[in-house]
Formats: structure tokens, C-alpha cells, sequence
């Protein structure tokens, strides 16, 4: 009777050892499943963050006059109100653990875009620059910073430079269309493109700091401001 060589005759081993020749692709397949079951998440996320961003070219339909009337600014608090609540309900399901039910994120949002137009009713391009470089830039920066692969911040290892680099690249360009679109009376482009970069080069840095004590949109929002209004009363004044 014939016997197995010894080395067959030996049980399978209930646990799975991965072997040079799986290491190289079982890994990344994994890594690029839960990379892009991520992404999708965010993408929903900031898709809802990047909606408000719509209202400047929306009030391009229906051209006001500076300074803002009382009416058109009661008007703003409430799209921006109505706005706000689709916001808040809508990411109810995607929103982050650290981020609780997302009011202190929206408040802040509507509050600095609406203050910033209630501070100056005489230039309503600065309260829709601040809108522009929050929507676009803050939430670019998190969609680049999850599908890009870069190195992390020196000053902050929560943030990357892929994410950092796609604020500015989406915030620029937009918020400079949306202060030279809705500039009352017109400005050169250059001068928007000035005031644009300006708040998106200020709002990208103010999103890259560490710390979470003050939400993201608020000191997004509030460096937004301080620089167009800065840059505005050096050109414009």
C-alpha cells in the first residue's frame, strides 16, 4: 500500500497567511475600498456643504443696488435661514462622531456670511466672497484631502497639503467671480481676483490650524472676512 509523502499528509492550517505573491495586491484593493467608501461619504457631505455657495450666482438673476436695501438683507436671513435648516437636516446621516448634530458647524456658517453682509450694507461683494471661499473651499478641502495622497501639515497632522492646495485652488477663482459679479458699482477683474485670493489664501489658513475649540466654519468664515475687507478698503475704499 502506498503512503503520502509527509508533507501532504500534514492538516491545513485554519488561518490564512498572506504570501509574498498576495501581500502586493490583497492590500491595496482593501485600502482602496474603504478609501473610496470614505470618499463617497464625504462626497455627500460636502455637496450639502457646497450648496449655499449657489445663492451669489442665484441673486445674479436679480440684480440689487449698493448699499443693501432692508429689504434684500431680511431677504438674505431668510434664504439663508431656509437654507440652513435643508442643511442641517440633510446631513443629520453623514456627519462625523466629533462633529455632534452639526448646529455649532451650520450656525457658524450662516452667521458669518450674514454678519458680514450686515456689517457692510454698502459692499454686499464682501458678504458673498466670505460665502463663496466657505462653501468651495472648506469643503474642497476636505474632499482633496481624502482622495489625494500627500504629506501632512508640519503645524497640523489632521490636515494634509493636498487638502490645503485644493481649498485655495477652488476658493480663489470662485470667490473672485462671485465679488466681481455682484461688485456694485464694477471693478476691475484684477481687483477681484486680488480680494478673492486674499480671503481664500486667509480661510485656507485659518482651516489648516489645529485645534477643535472653534468649529472650522467660523474661523474660516471670520478670516474670510477680515481679509476681503481688508484688501477692499486698500483698493477700493
Amino acid at each position: 500500500m502506498s503512503v503520502s509523502p509527509p508533507s501532504l499528509a500534514r492538516p491545513i492550517p485554519s488561518r490564512v497567511v498572506s504570501t509574498p505573491s498576495t501581500t502586493g495586491w490583497v492590500r491595496p484593493v482593501r485600502w482602496r475600498i474603504a478609501g473610496n467608501a470614505r470618499l463617497g461619504r464625504e462626497l455627500v457631505r460636502q455637496t450639502w456643504h457646497m450648496l449655499p455657495g449657489l445663492i451669489p450666482f442665484l441673486f445674479w438673476i436679480h440684480p440689487h443696488t449698493d448699499p443693501l436695501s432692508d429689504a434684500f438683507r431680511w431677504i438674505s436671513l431668510g434664504v439663508a435661514g431656509t437654507v440652513s435648516l435643508i442643511v442641517f437636516v440633510r446631513i443629520q446621516g453623514v456627519l462625523r462622531p466629533s462633529e455632534g448634530r452639526g448646529g455649532e458647524a451650520v450656525l457658524g456658517y450662516a452667521l458669518c456670511v450674514l454678519g458680514t453682509l450686515w456689517m457692510f450694507p454698502e459692499h454686499g461683494e464682501l458678504g458673498m466672497t466670505v460665502l463663496a471661499v466657505l462653501a468651495f473651499g472648506d469643503g474642497m478641502a476636505t474632499i482633496g484631502g481624502t482622495a489625494l495622497r500627500s504629506s501632512q501639515l508640519p503645524w497640523n497632522r489632521q490636515k494634509s497639503w493636498a487638502g490645503t492646495m485644493s481649498f485655495v485652488f477652488f476658493a480663489a477663482p470662485l470667490a473672485t467671480l462671485v465679488y466681481w459679479g455682484d461688485a456694485r458699482p464694477a471693478v476691475p477683474l484684477a481687483t477681484a481676483a486680488a480680494c478673492g485670493i486674499a480671503a481664500s489664501l486667509a480661510g485656507a489658513a485659518a482651516e489648516s490650524l489645529p485645534g477643535q475649540r472653534l468649529n472650522d466654519n467660523i474661523r474660516v468664515g471670520l478670516a474670510a472676512a477680515a481679509a476681503v475687507a481688508v484688501t477692499h478698503h486698500l483698493l477700493v475704499g
